[in-house]
């Protein structure tokens, strides 16, 4: 019998793993909490907010990509669609301590 591909519990212990690394290399204090699984689009969703007070902003994250990370591919992808979401959704609240990020 084979695995599934998606979900899978070890795909989102990765990705986890290597989003708290990548914000923590980029000194972002973010708090990210796992969101629930798009199955329609087979994503894992991640959510970001500055603090408590603050709504979640989600980042999808196709299951292809938590599956090439944990290949050992590397998280240059991972690090690509994290940094182009950061940008979009928390640019200004970067700049700006304490700002509450801009909605698109």
């Amino acid at each position: 019998m084979s695995r599934s591909s998606f979900p899978r519990a070890e795909h989102v212990a990765a990705l986890r793993a290597a989003i708290a690394r990548l914000l923590g290399e980029q000194q972002t204090r973010l708090e990210v909490a796992e969101r629930g699984i798009d199955h329609l689009r087979c994503c894992y969703r991640f959510g970001f907010r500055h603090s408590p007070e603050q709504d979640w902003i989600e980042l999808p994250i196709h299951f292809q990509v938590a599956e090439r990370l944990e290949a050992g591919r590397g998280p240059a992808e991972l690090e690509r669609i994290l940094d182009s979401f950061l940008q979009r959704s928390f640019a200004a609240a970067m700049l700006a301590p304490g700002a509450p990020p801009e909605r698109s």
